[in-house]
């Protein structure tokens, strides 16, 4: 009895201790995301398309775009939460998909909201990820700090913009998956479920289908740990797995046509007369011409695609750059900007020095450890850690390949997923070193990394929060960073 006692009393420390610092991280990430963040009164980067597309879903306007349709949905919702703009006039809105100014007394309280909440919940979920693979504490409180103090992240997650609530979707995948091998849960209905966050992350942005990976990974490691699953356990689970993702995609896709229907200036966006009757004859709202309707909307998104042009490396204006260059820097984008004589203000997606070289290390580290297994069958310190390594590399590594594979010009906002895994598998690499090393001293130097990225977060504040700087800061900032591209 007293030993139960005492093992429930250590429980209870242990789960306190977890609820503190992620409260911790919670706070933190809340004050660092919503600071401000209606902040500045302007447009920057592609706000000009979300927020239009938003006020189409609040006004009832037919539209169709590149991206799938729920980071929009999330973007409108927020609008007509905080409806501080009720007393404008935003009509014109409605008739662009390219918005070039906003009017005087315009909130971007709304529109802003859930991008910026999304963002601020994102270091708590890598807590947790991280907490559920290494089983520590500091070491997941640690990480999570790091990928807070990434300012291209948190420049990104506060505007109007769909790369936070994809990352937040991506991770929350990521969360289930170390819970189902932790917990090993693999019945049916985890991999529904897990297909339902799978179709979430996708149905913000295309590139989110990366998670797909983890299902392959899950299977795998049902096969190494038990050797007894079988073929038609596989084809059950991938079914439920398949009818989450459907289930929701098609909800995502019936909510947008519902909202979105109204035909205006003659704006049909080239859909075919077939599915043109379909909506002006309200017949959108039957299920039965859904399929119909989500042909043409993914029809479009390849259109618009393929009207994207390719990365020009030789012209001063390129905002792009190859994915090869972005594990380096390359390359930094200003958003925004206002220049006066003594003092410029900038809005700039610049790489964290500390969060990148972390990231490239680890996958460096990584690849060798994984290579040098499969080449000289090296014995393995913690055969768990080495699996999540590999998945983890894995996702990393494919990401890159698809986006160099990929024509048209991508821009370093692009490599933000790939940061997720590249910090997930820093932790990983850190405590599979740890294994072999005092922890101590370890620690020590995690901390010491932590504060380096605190350092560099708040030397380059001015470019996240469009604060006016003198030109010889700006030019210092815009050296904090691995290479000039």
């Amino acid at each position: 009895m007293k030993l139960k006692l005492s093992r429930r009393k250590r429980e209870d420390k242990e789960k306190k201790k977890v609820l503190i610092l992620s409260a911790t991280i919670l706070i933190i990430s809340l004050i660092t995301l919503f600071y401000h963040y209606s902040y500045p009164q302007g447009l920057f980067w592609d706000e000009n398309y979300h927020i239009a597309s938003a006020e189409k879903y609040v006004k009832g306007t037919f539209f169709l775009e590149p991206h799938p349709p729920l980071g929009k949905l999330f973007i409108a919702l927020g609008e007509v939460m905080i409806h501080k703009n009720t007393n404008l006039n935003l009509t014109y809105f409605t008739k662009t998909d390219f918005i070039k100014n906003v009017p005087k007394d315009y909130s971007f309280a709304g529109v802003r909201f859930f991008p910026t909440l999304f963002g601020a919940l994102c270091p708590l979920l890598i807590f947790f990820i991280i907490l559920l693979i290494t089983k520590k504490k500091f070491t997941a409180f640690m990480f999570s700090l790091i990928f807070l103090f990434n300012n291209a992240f948190v420049l990104e997650s506060r505007g109007a913009m769909l790369d936070s609530a994809e990352i937040f979707f991506i991770l929350t995948s990521i969360l289930l998956f170390t819970y189902m091998i932790e917990k090993r849960k693999f019945s049916s209905k985890f991999y529904l479920t897990l297909g339902v966050l799978i179709a979430l992350s996708t149905m913000v942005k295309l590139n989110g289908a990366i998670v797909f990976l983890l299902p392959v990974f899950l299977i795998l490691f049902e096969i190494i740990t038990s050797r007894k699953i079988r073929l038609n356990s596989i084809i059950i689970k991938s079914t439920y797995l398949l009818v989450g993702f459907l289930i929701i995609t098609s909800s995502i896709f019936y909510i947008h046509f519902n909202l979105a229907n109204n035909i205006v200036n003659g704006r049909t966006y080239e859909v075919q007369n077939s599915t043109l009757k379909i909506i002006t004859s309200g017949k959108e709202r039957n299920p039965l011409y859904l399929p119909a309707l989500i042909k043409a909307y993914i029809k479009y998104e390849f259109k618009y695609e393929k009207g994207v042009p390719s990365f020009k490396p030789c012209s001063s204006d390129e905002t792009g750059s190859l994915p090869a260059t972005w594990p380096f820097g390359g390359r930094s984008i200003n958003y925004k900007w206002d220049i006066k004589e003594k003092t410029v203000q900038y809005l700039r997606m610049q790489p964290s020095v500390v969060v990148w070289l972390i990231v490239l290390i680890s996958i460096i580290i990584s690849t060798s450890l994984i290579i040098t297994k499969a080449l000289f069958d090296v014995r393995i310190k913690d055969e768990r850690l080495f699996f999540y390594m590999i998945t983890f590399t894995s996702m990393y590594l494919s990401y890159m390949i698809v986006m160099m594979s990929i024509t048209r010009v991508l821009y370093l906002g692009h490599y933000l997923i790939p940061i997720i895994f590249g910090i997930i598998n820093a932790s990983i690499c850190f405590s599979y070193l740890s294994k072999a090393r005092n922890i101590k001293t370890l620690n020590l130097v995690l901390l010491a990394i932590t504060l380096l990225a605190l350092v560099n977060f708040i030397l380059t504040m001015p470019v996240v929060y469009y604060i006016p700087i003198s030109k010889a800061h700006f030019e210092f900032i815009k050296r904090l960073t691995l290479f000039n591209f």
